[in-house]
């Protein structure tokens, strides 16, 4: 930004001042020449306005405003007309200093002005969300004025007394109305601090417990656990999140994962115990009134720190819910996160991945933005870890799972069963795999997984995504009563062993099934059984190369294209017997 002062600034062939920057709310221009034509258009009427050679908040309304006031009647002038100047108003502390929060114990809350102007009488009205006062300050000195005025907790408003009432937790607003701004305008100027919030930044090297009697919290930078410790909240603690404005930074440690915002942060083996009720949840949030995903970091966890217990949680406007790296951990601990709702997520609400050596559990969660787990590695192998992912709303999220293929290392027992609304599903690596009860309503990809088990899962595509199933690599899989509509293909196998059971694909605008291996899978082959593959947009079943599909004991009929087309010169027969094929056909 520049500050231009008493310059003369003009004839130049684009605009004189253009501000491009969405940084800052107001740059000074003030006191300049900006030649005849535009001093006229300046001189015209009322302002603040858009002036043809000034390019700010007027052409863009995301830049900020170019305050012009008291231009120079000519080249090396004197300012024109009277201007007036812009009062300051800081709620403070007795003896000056600005606060962001007065103590729950404060009986007293203090007000200073500074105007330029010397107005003869400066009147301030200070409200909390129940009640308004307002009070005259004293003059101290040329511009200078103070004041104060009695609060009090309670929940309810008392216009008959002289104390000013707030909620504990509660935003105070003072406002000052300026009679003349640097145009000569009347204008409203406002500061805001909070009463009864306790204060959070720095480093917790022993255990420490947020109250509900200290609720709520404010973290105005990285709150960081480590050595061992733990922090246990509450039921019923609220925790806001400074965000980060245009000219300020969200985190007033300027650390962790981003400098400009605030996390939580466990390092070195240390721990989280946050388990609500469902009737006194913990709310993790942003303090901004008009909130927007991203506002502060998350949780944050490595350096082995894996006993994370999340319960009964309501966690918004962050970048990432919970993101943990190389957790590492013991086979008797299990990182929970169940009863809880993420919303306004801008990344994942649960991001976990590399070195691990303990269970997790994850269930009956609400998760903006799905699940990313991985690459994981089973850091010990010796007995498989267990991935539980139950009965979540995943809200359109996708949920990615991928561990490392390296059979020493990929020794995971998983279970997805019973969410709902998923969207893209990725499922790479372990070694054993159940899926059950899930909708969803993008691709299923299997990829590399020994022994995968589906039972009833439906998938039903909105947008004609590719495929439903998709199945690279898997050396035995079995999918059992599932529906697939909607897609461009229903099922795309590729290289794998997949047994399909009494399932129905139907609806999806290309083909059916297609099947697709090479040479170096010779020994794997697909199963169709009491099934039905009827109404996709051209063939029923397709395969091609090495691929085979043996189906027997199924309804194939009705597809715009061939009901069985083998392309594929490999194979001298394809068992496809015992099948219905439709009137025409049969």
């Amino acid at each position: 930004r520049l500050i231009a002062n008493y310059n003369n600034i003009y004839g130049n062939n684009g605009y004189e001042y253009r501000n491009n920057s969405n940084k800052w709310e107001e740059i000074d221009a003030r006191h300049n020449w900006w030649g005849e034509n535009t001093t006229a258009e300046m001189n015209e009427g009322s302002n603040p306005k858009n002036i043809d050679e000034i390019y700010d908040v007027y052409d863009d309304n995301g830049l900020g405003f170019v305050n012009y006031s008291g231009w120079l009647d000519e080249k090396d002038g004197l300012p024109s007309g009277s201007s007036g100047s812009l009062g300051e108003l800081k709620l403070v502390d007795a003896s000056g200093g600005e606060v962001l929060t007065y103590d729950i114990t404060d009986d007293k809350i203090y007000v200073s002005v500074l105007d330029n102007d010397d107005p003869s009488e400066v009147m301030v009205r200070v409200g909390s969300p129940v009640d308004t006062l307002e009070i005259t300050l004293d003059r101290e000195s040329a511009g200078v004025y103070t004041g104060n005025l009695s609060i009090a907790e309670s929940s309810e408003g008392n216009n008959s007394d002289q104390v000013l009432q707030a909620p504990r937790g509660s935003e105070l607003e003072a406002l000052y109305i300026d009679a003349s701004d640097s145009f000569g305008n009347q204008k409203e100027v406002k500061d805001k601090a909070y009463f009864g919030v306790t204060l959070v930044s720095g480093v917790y090297s022993s255990d420490k417990t947020w109250r509900k009697s200290e609720s709520p919290y404010l973290v105005t930078g990285d709150v960081e656990v480590n050595n061992g410790a733990k922090l246990t909240i509450e039921p019923g603690v609220e925790v806001r999140f400074t965000a980060p404005s245009e000219l300020t930074s969200g985190d007033d440690r300027s650390s962790g994962e981003d400098p400009n915002r605030a996390e939580l942060r466990f390092m070195g083996q240390s721990k989280l115990d946050a388990k609500g009720t469902a009737e006194e949840p913990i709310i993790f949030r942003s303090n901004r009134e008009e909130a927007q995903a991203g506002d502060w970091w998350g949780i944050y966890a490595e350096q082995q720190s894996a006993k994370i217990q999340i319960s009964h949680v309501r966690l918004r406007d962050a970048i990432y819910g919970l993101r943990m790296h190389d957790i590492y951990g013991s086979v008797l601990d299990t990182v929970v996160v169940e009863y809880s709702r993420f919303h306004n997520i801008q990344n994942q609400s649960i991001y976990m991945r590399d070195w691990i050596t303990t269970h997790i559990r994850i269930d009956h969660n609400e998760l903006d933005k799905g699940v990313e787990l991985g690459w994981f590695y089973n850091g010990q192998n010796q007995s498989p870890l267990s991935i539980r992912i139950t009965d979540n709303n995943f809200l359109g999220g996708r949920l990615y799972l991928r561990t490392g293929s390296d059979k020493s290392q990929n020794n995971f027992d998983v279970l997805i069963t019973q969410n709902k609304d998923i969207g893209y599903t990725s499922v790479n690596g372990p070694r054993k795999v159940r899926s059950e009860y899930n909708n969803i309503f993008e691709t299923y990809e299997i990829q590399h997984v020994e022994k995968f088990d589906s039972y009833r899962d439906s998938l039903k595509s909105e947008g004609n995504s590719w495929t439903g199933w998709y199945s690279e690599q898997v050396a035995r899989a079995n999918i059992n009563q599932t529906y697939v509509s909607g897609y461009e293909n229903g099922m795309w196998l590729s290289r794998s062993s997949v047994v399909i059971d009494s399932s129905t694909i139907t609806g999806n605008s290309n083909r059916g099934i297609h099947i697709h291996s090479d040479f170096d899978y010779l020994s794997r082959s697909d199963t169709l059984r009491y099934s039905t593959v009827t109404g996709n947009g051209t063939d029923g079943i397709y395969v091609e190369e090495y691929g085979r599909l043996i189906a027997n004991y199924n309804n194939i009929y009705g597809n715009n294209g061939y009901e069985y087309r083998n392309n594929s010169n490999k194979w001298e027969e394809i068992d496809a017997r015992h099948n219905w094929w439709g009137e025409n056909t049969t």
